[in-house]
């Protein structure tokens, strides 16, 4: 599933 992973990167990157 690549939306799970797109996800978890945008939050990543909105975290930061």
């Amino acid at each position: 599933v690549i939306s799970n992973y797109f996800l978890t990167f945008f939050n990543f990157f909105y975290l930061m």
